[in-house]
């Protein structure tokens, strides 16, 4: 497992635009639609990633497929697994040898409108195991929670038809989760910024424990 990251910051908008010409012809598509400079940014970033990542190991470009959910996959390397996610200022892509899901999510102090999401979304016990800290955890604790549920959806690759109040997540002396699927996952947090969460999920119990950053002369240069 490899987990690697960008900080979008890092790249003009000039210059990865003129990398789009890497990217699928969908990615591309996709990209003309978009508004926000910084989701451009990120959308181009975090499918070069995975294409650098694969360039360097096997000297080969790749062809990205998508399930039915909408989930992305490589057509031409069936056995590599990917992962990406992106908020604020990070870019990230974890990569495996099985089902890996990342979930990575800027803190925003807002605790009232996070424990209602809480109520809405989450199974009831950990909505219980939120309300049994202190205020000033909550917040971070809500965020721990969220990234790791994202992450196993992400790995399940259902989207929007997995109901977040379907498993449990159980954090209490180590991480995991409470589904109807029998089959294990393993979950890790990371602290790459303390103005974050992530977190990842894998059905390989072996996670690294640096991540690997890109700068932006790294990841232009492999194309």
């Amino acid at each position: 497992m490899e987990i690697l990251y960008c900080r979008s910051e890092d790249f003009s908008h000039e210059s990865l635009y003129k990398m789009k010409k890497y990217l699928s012809p969908e990615k591309q598509a996709r990209i003309e639609k978009i508004r926000r400079i910084e989701d451009i940014k990120s959308t181009i970033i975090s499918e070069l990633l995975i294409r650098m990542f694969i360039k360097k190991i096997y000297n080969e470009n790749i062809t990205i497929s998508y399930t039915e959910f909408n989930k992305p996959y490589l057509l031409t390397h069936p056995n590599i697994y990917y992962n990406v996610s992106h908020s604020g200022n990070y870019i990230i892509c974890g990569v495996d040898n099985c089902s890996i899901g990342v979930d990575i999510e800027l803190i925003e102090s807002n605790i009232e409108s996070n424990l209602d999401i809480a109520k809405r979304f989450f199974n009831k016990d950990e909505y219980n195991y939120l309300l049994g800290f202190p205020e000033c955890r909550q917040n971070e604790l809500f965020y721990e929670l969220w990234t790791l549920k994202e992450s196993f959806v992400k790995l399940l690759g259902g989207g929007l038809h997995v109901n977040l109040n379907s498993f449990n997540i159980h954090m209490e002396k180590c991480i995991k989760v409470k589904s109807d699927l029998n089959m294990p996952f393993y979950f890790r947090l990371y602290e790459l910024d303390e103005k974050y969460k992530m977190a990842v999920c894998s059905t390989n119990n072996i996670f690294p424990n640096k991540l690997i950053k890109v700068g932006r002369e790294e990841l232009v240069e492999v194309f």
